[in-house]
């Protein structure tokens, strides 16, 4: 269930990438050749950038595509090394779980007292923040998995030892 989870949200971060970059490519196309602006696509790309940070993090947690400095860890005892690293990611999820909580608070704020963009459109902002608390709520996910591993492998180490 979590595999197809970020990968829905990194086919969510994909397909917003497309999309700013088809609409920053008919933006400057519109401009230069026939004197027309869409007036949103600089919104519009602020939107959809957050979208793919948001949405295609957890799937780069989960395929090590983040950066770790563990220069110092690699030289440790393998029970030191699953020491820290599960500290590190129970520090993690409770930091993001706080994200992921405020984040939908702003989500409802905005939906009930209606707030828009300050543009031309006036967008209403709940729809574009909503990926800000599914993007934590993806990466919590992700981290308690990695937690369950770390877990797992470390107790049938131990059932294994005589």
């Amino acid at each position: 269930m979590l595999n197809w989870l970020t990968k829905a949200g990194l086919r969510a971060a994909s397909i917003s990438m497309v999309v700013m970059m088809l609409s920053i490519v008919l933006e400057v196309v519109g401009r230069q050749f026939f004197n027309f602006s869409f007036l949103i696509v600089d919104e519009l790309s602020g939107y959809l950038l957050v979208a793919i940070a948001f949405l295609g993090v957890a799937h780069s947690m989960r395929a090590g595509a983040m950066i770790r400095v563990d220069f110092l860890l690699l030289r440790m005892p393998m029970v030191v090394r699953n020491t820290l690293s599960l500290i590190f990611l129970l520090l993690s999820m409770a930091f993001t779980l706080v994200l992921t909580f405020e984040f939908g608070q702003l989500v409802i704020s905005s939906y009930r007292y209606k707030i828009v963009s300050a543009a031309v459109f006036e967008i209403p902002q709940f729809i574009p923040q909503l990926v800000m608390p599914l993007g934590f709520g993806l990466l919590f996910l992700a981290l308690a998995d990695q937690v369950l591993r770390i877990v797992t492998v470390h107790s049938e180490e131990s059932e294994r030892r005589p």
